[in-house]
């Protein structure tokens, strides 16, 4: 777990040290599938919409709060640690480290 999360971190910098934070954002939102997807499908986005930035999103906490509230609820375990990592490097491009006060309840 270590190892991944000092994995994430390294490439969360060198995302953002080299593409420009929307086009670091849209890469990584990407990758975000099954599960997790569907709980962004369905969030209270607060004053962010589905096509914000990492800076809004990552700095709404009503987005986190729906999306970590849905994912906690509907997803696997596997699933909560894969999206804890994308999460981590899509708030990255925006220099935003998330709280994990409700996906660590889980993992």
């Amino acid at each position: 777990m270590r190892a991944a999360l000092a994995l994430a971190a390294t490439t969360a910098a060198f995302l953002s040290s080299f593409t420009p934070v929307k086009a670091g954002c849209e890469i990584l939102r990407a990758q975000i599938a099954g599960c997790p997807q569907g709980c962004w499908e369905v969030a209270d986005y607060g004053s962010c919409t589905p096509a914000s930035n990492s800076t809004c999103l990552c700095n709404e906490p009503v987005f986190v709060e729906s999306v970590s509230l849905c994912i906690k609820s509907t997803c696997t375990p596997s699933e909560i640690a894969q999206y804890a990592v994308l999460a981590d490097q899509l708030c990255a491009t925006a220099n935003v480290t998330l709280e994990r006060r409700l996906l660590e309840r889980e993992l």
